[in-house]
């Protein structure tokens, strides 16, 4: 019997086939359970491909549904032809028979999908339970005979439950189906289409493949396509939809038009009966409805491609009538931005008049989780209702799409067509910011827009230039001036509410880098609350005020919210609704890159910005820069300079880019990873001059800081003077303590107690790569802070840390450490890298050596 690690096909199971393998080493047989799909077969397979052949008689049987009606039909191929249907006749023939074929070899009885077999052939398997060791797979929740129930509950059996995968053993099997890297956003997607059902995401992953779906980009592989049902799992589905009434069809054809739809709208399609029939056949499930509202249930498909098979089979006829039904019967006007888009796609199903104003709404509203479905809604906005609105979001969803040449024309020929000078200046205001944002050339914009203000004498038309004014500073670096611009718009009292929004966003970001934080925080969160309160309020802006939150809250807490985003695009950071995006939001990857570089995580945040950059590259791309720089500095600080500089050379920072002076500092630390310290150097103090010009006093601090740090503890004094006048302008704990850590090894490195303080409220911060900086400066001016803090017992675990420490030992992974303490799995990973940092070890099986000692 080998313990090895298992085929492509089974990645995931390693743990699950060695307990069946740990069993039958003892002797012991098998239950191996789960939900049709997750791999059963797979295991008993490789178990049995496991066991030495001149040893073990291998016997299988499979059982069916049609045997089922068949009395010892699983164990015909075992039993004389003339055996009579009786079970203390034909248990002695079939012990005979598998005698026969084993010989003195050891028995093992694998049986198929067991939870099939009939009443007979149960009885049969427990009665050789004694004499051959069995392998049964079952499948969970479906009828089993009381005979197999018996072998697992009574322990003749070991029962192992496969459960379906996480989104880890996702990316793994992907990763393995494909032969390279999976992008996580990708493994996140096909992990919530599929539920971690292995069978569906192995053919998924094969139709991705033949229809390239899936696609290497910059060495990662990304699903780039709709999520469709291979033709493969279309048969296995329509099973379960085929012999449904005219009833049910109607019932779960307005749950795929309408998910996810209130009980009480489809109970005034259907019968109730009807909706409680398709929930106890498992095709829908209920679940408490968005907002908590007492005794109110919305439903759901039981998995998402029962969804999308019911919409394949829709037909023109059936869509069109269950869409004007679903119409009738919906309670309200639309309160939830979900609602507007569901509600505009029913009007254009059933045909019936439909407002241009509330297209727009609609496509706005998907503009970055769906930029196709925006297209055709701001397209048919056009068509019934010609607006320059509707032109400009065409627009928007074609640079989205990648195509902004076609977007540059659709604006240039509705300028020529404009007949209202209203519309002329809405076209010339979209020609403006598609210079900027499409183009990335923030100075030609900001030309346009000025030449637009001198000419426009609209007080609301010139707020709306000068909110756009404001974000275009902003994204130009110029940090001052953004703030300056917004803080006008947000006073003038003519501002209508796209405007106020726009400028309430480029002020709380102006904040932030300018390090008032605080204010940032409060700023930010006044325009999320803004785009609550209205239905139709822009999801996106709404996410980049959370992402300005989260910039606020990196350089004041050790662990700051990451802003969710989009699965399949991933670009803006958008508000965790999933009724809107049709996924589970996920992880902003941009920012949580650059989370883990504050932290020190240099790995997770390679792996974060690498996956930001190959997103960033499509449609607006806003942050290309930053993506680009940051991922530039953790591949030099990792040690992978010839990578860092491919992607300097590939993808500099541009014109475009929120934080000023991305370029010399990139270029500065590919030279100090190269040695080039007087290089660096230079370097760091064109970045630090930029971010001063700018007004970016919090920049300007992380700079002198990177700064002071090539220069070395003998030259830190030469950044002193500016460090210490620039901080004083910082609101933000975690920066100001690395500043504060900074100024005390350039001014008193010999005082090791205070060189310990700030260690350790480094480390308190979650910015152990800053502690460690302290230390190595401090050791290389001959103060042994390292020596000290250990005989003080400064460096001794939290009671949080020992605790998770205590788990790490024991073989709990990171996410079952999560689980178990209700945390976060980046913060046990915090945790843990402290841990290491502290004892110091570097493995599990060294903290378990250290723990013990």
């Amino acid at each position: 019997m080998t313990f090895l690690p298992p085929r492509a096909g089974l990645v995931g199971r390693v743990s699950e086939l060695n307990l069946a393998l740990s069993a039958l080493a003892r002797g012991v047989g098998v239950a191996l359970v789960g939900h049709e799909g997750v791999g059963k077969t797979s295991v008993a397979r490789e178990l049995a491909a496991r066991l030495d052949p001149r040893r073990t008689c291998v016997v299988w049987l499979t059982a069916t549904d049609a045997g089922r009606q068949v009395p010892f039909a699983a164990l015909a191929a075992l039993m004389p032809a003339s055996s009579c249907a009786d079970v203390t006749v034909v248990l002695p023939a079939v012990r005979e028979a598998l005698r026969a074929r084993a010989g003195s070899r050891r028995l093992v009885l694998v049986v198929d999908d067991a939870h099939l077999l009939d009443g007979p052939s149960a009885a049969v398997l427990l009665g050789l339970a004694g004499e051959a060791q069995l392998v049964l797979t079952i499948c969970a929740g479906a009828a089993q005979p009381d005979a197999v129930r018996t072998l697992w509950k009574d322990g003749y059996l070991d029962r192992v439950d496969l459960d379906p995968f996480d989104d880890a053993d996702t990316g793994r099997l992907v990763a393995a189906l494909v032969g390279g890297d999976v992008a996580a956003p990708t493994a996140q997607m096909l992990h919530q289409w599929t539920r971690g059902n292995a069978f569906y995401l192995t053919e998924l992953v094969r139709a991705g493949l033949l229809d390239r779906a899936l696609r290497e980009r910059s060495g990662l592989w990304w699903w780039q396509a709709p999520l469709v049902v291979p033709p493969t799992l279309a048969e296995l589905l329509d099973r379960q939809l085929n012999h449904l009434d005219a009833a049910a069809r109607d019932a779960l054809s307005a749950v795929a038009l309408g998910a996810p739809l209130a009980v009480e709208v489809l109970e005034r399609i259907v019968a109730p009966d009807v909706v409680v029939r398709l929930e106890d056949r498992g095709l829908l499930r209920a679940e408490a409805a968005d907002g908590g509202q007492a005794g109110r249930l919305s439903l759901r498909f039981a998995h998402p491609m029962l969804g999308a098979a019911v919409r394949r089979r829709l037909s023109p006829a059936r869509r069109r009538r269950v869409a004007a039904a679903l119409l009738a019967a919906r309670p309200s006007e639309p309160v939830h931005p979900g609602e507007v888009v569901l509600t505009a796609l029913w009007q254009l199903d059933a045909g019936t008049a439909i407002d241009g104003g509330h297209l727009l709404d609609a496509a706005d509203l998907v503009l970055h989780s769906d930029p196709a479905l925006s297209l055709r809604l701001s397209e048919e906005a056009a068509r019934r209702q010609p607006s320059a609105l509707a032109c400009v979001a065409s627009a928007s969803a074609l640079v989205e799409l990648g195509r902004p040449d076609e977007a540059r024309a659709v604006l240039e020929k509705a300028a020529a067509d404009a007949s209202s000078v209203d519309d002329e200046t809405q076209i010339a205001i979209a020609l403006a910011g598609h210079r900027v944002w499409a183009e990335r050339d923030p100075a030609g914009g900001q030309d346009e827009l000025t030449r637009l203000l001198a000419s426009t004498h609209d007080p609301a038309a010139r707020a709306d230039i000068g909110s756009l004014k404001a974000l275009v500073h902003l994204f130009g670096g110029q940090t001052s001036a953004a703030l300056e611009a917004a803080d006008s718009v947000l006073a003038d009292g003519t501002a209508g509410r796209r405007a106020l929004l726009r400028a309430g966003l480029a002020r709380a970001a102006a904040l932030s880098l300018v390090g008032r934080t605080a204010d940032a925080l409060r700023a930010a969160g006044e325009v999320a609350a803004a785009c609550v309160e209205d239905p139709a309020g822009l999801p996106y802006v709404r996410g980049m005020a959370l992402a300005a939150v989260g910039l606020a809250q990196i350089w004041r807490t050790p662990a700051p919210d990451v802003p969710a985003t989009h699965p399949q695009s991933g670009r803006w950071p958008t508000p965790s609704d999933r009724d809107l995006a049709g996924l589970e939001p996920t992880a902003w990857p941009l920012f949580d890159g650059y989370a883990r570089r504050v932290a020190g995580d240099l790995p997770g945040a390679i792996k974060c910005l690498r996956v930001a950059l190959v997103q960033q590259a499509g449609g607006e791309g806003l942050f290309r820069s930053e993506a680009a720089t940051w991922l530039v500095l953790c591949l030099a600080e990792a040690g992978r300079v010839d990578e860092a500089e491919d992607v300097l050379r590939s993808t500099p920072p541009d014109a475009m880019a929120i934080v000023p002076g991305l370029s010399p500092w990139a270029a500065a630390g590919i030279a100090a990873a190269r040695g080039e310290r007087r290089r660096a150097i230079d370097l760091m103090a064109e970045a630090g001059a930029a971010a001063r010009r700018a007004g970016c006093w919090l920049v300007e601090v992380g700079y002198l800081v990177h700064e002071a740090g090539i220069r070395g503890p003998a030259g830190a004094a030469e950044v002193a003077a500016r460090l210490r006048a620039a901080v004083e302008h910082v609101d933000a704990p975690r920066l100001v303590a690395a500043a504060q850590a900074t100024l005390a090894v350039a001014s008193d490195p010999d005082d090791g107690t205070s060189l310990i303080e700030h260690v350790d409220r480094l480390e308190r911060l979650n910015m152990p790569r800053h502690a460690l900086g302290v230390v190595r400066a401090a050791e290389a001016m001959g103060n042994p802070v390292r020596a000290v803090r250990a005989a003080t017992g400064t460096g001794s675990l939290t009671a949080r840390e020992s605790e998770i420490a205590g788990l790490a030992a024991s073989g709990l992974t990171d996410r079952e450490i999560a689980e178990r303490l209700v945390l976060s799995v980046r913060t046990v990973e915090s945790h843990l890298a402290r841990v290491y940092r502290k004892l110091p070890v570097r493995s599990r099986r060294q903290l378990r050596e250290a723990l013990r000692r």
